[in-house]
């Protein structure tokens, strides 16, 4: 990993994430990559309660919720959030998916998703989990019956599958990120490739 295929220009302009508008080196890891004073280590952490500082994060959609964690909203018939039971007119659906999307407020796995191409009544921006489809939900009852019949050593591959790969986390290609909350808001610093940090001699990441 630490030569093929990171070293070749061509294909760092072609992979890397937002290379064509950084600069420097992209093997740069000083805003990574730190010296603990007292263990004598390298670590990609200053302080063990930085929770959202250096994260492999791909975005900070779910970062507010963790950080001022709030019930499920769901609407009522006003069309204000609630915490009734999803019954109310199309503008207060609208307005909870509005609300959601402006406040930042999902879960790890949700994000927000643009029905260009939609039908019927529900404005085009909308709230979409990879939990909530038909390709986890039959993946996950095709190993629940391979678990109850007994043919499959590993029936859950599949739904473990598709929930890590609906995680907001970074590929090697993508920069370590940091998000700071001020007044509310969440906004987010891009670091140091991912790759670059684990080329380098590293005794312990958290």
């Amino acid at each position: 990993m630490d030569v093929y295929p990171f070293v070749i220009t061509d294909w760092q302009n072609e992979n890397l994430a937002g290379v064509k508008t950084s600069k420097g080196n992209v093997f740069d890891t000083t805003k990574s990559l730190f010296l603990n004073d007292t263990q004598r280590y390298i670590t990609n952490y200053e302080s063990a309660d930085s929770l959202n500082n250096n994260r492999p994060f791909v975005n900070n959609c779910f970062i507010q919720t963790l950080t001022t964690p709030k019930p499920i909203l769901s609407v009522g018939e006003s069309g204000n959030l609630t915490g009734a039971a999803p019954t109310g007119t199309l503008a207060a659906f609208n307005q909870f998916y509005k609300e959601r999307r402006l406040n930042n407020s999902f879960l790890v796995t949700e994000g927000p998703i643009n029905y260009q191409a939609k039908t019927g009544n529900v404005d085009a921006f909308q709230t979409t989990s990879m939990l909530n489809t038909p390709f986890f939900i039959n993946a996950l009852q095709d190993g629940i019956n391979k678990d109850r019949n007994n043919t499959n050593t590993t029936p859950y591959v599949l739904p473990a599958y598709l929930f890590l790969n609906s995680l907001p986390l970074a590929t090697l290609r993508e920069k370590y990120k940091s998000y700071v909350t001020s007044n509310g808001k969440t906004s987010e610093e891009s670091l140091d490739y991912i790759f670059a940090s684990l080329n380098k001699t590293i005794e312990k990441i958290k």
